[in-house]
């Protein structure tokens, strides 16, 4: 998945069990993260921990690696309150 921010803040971008983040992205800064594993995945901005969002990873038809990149998938991301932040299917 791809995050960027849109905003004028900085954004920290964590997951709720803590196994992943983005860093600290700036503004306009942009920033991939590979899920592996098909699943659900909860995140939360660290700056603003009300803006949060989940990423459901389906895994790929052919049995290779998880995807999330069809537009099916795109329906399936579940974005809440980060107006400032993009998050697209890599």
């Amino acid at each position: 998945m791809t995050f960027t921010n849109n905003g004028y803040l900085p954004h920290t971008i964590v997951g709720q069990d803590g196994s992943w983040t983005t860093g600290t992205l700036g503004p306009t800064q942009v920033k991939t993260v590979i899920f592996e594993r098909a699943g659900s995945y909860l995140y939360s901005s660290k700056e603003y921990p009300w803006s949060y969002g989940q990423i459901i990873v389906v895994p790929a038809a052919n049995g290779s690696r998880a995807g999330a990149g069809s537009q099916q998938d795109q329906a399936a991301l579940d974005q809440q309150s980060m107006k400032n932040l993009t998050v697209t299917p890599k």
